[in-house]
């Protein structure tokens, strides 16, 4: 999994940091989102990324198809 809100910041000689990117809350929360759809999706075993075939699935889902 790629965090997109933490940057890594590696030195020469080998020490890495990480910090948290300056976003605000409403871009935070947009953020949230986005991975509460993606690991609900994962659960019922759809592909996040393909929006139209999680929309099907989703709704076979729900009606009992």
């Amino acid at each position: 999994m790629i965090a997109k809100n933490i940057q890594i910041i590696e030195y020469p000689n080998g020490h890495k940091i990480a910090e948290l990117l300056e976003l605000s809350a409403r871009e935070w929360n947009a953020k949230a989102a986005e991975r509460r759809r993606a690991i609900f999706l994962d659960l019922y075993g759809f592909d996040a990324a393909d929006d139209q075939e999680a929309r099907e699935g989703l709704d076979k889902y729900f009606k009992g198809e």
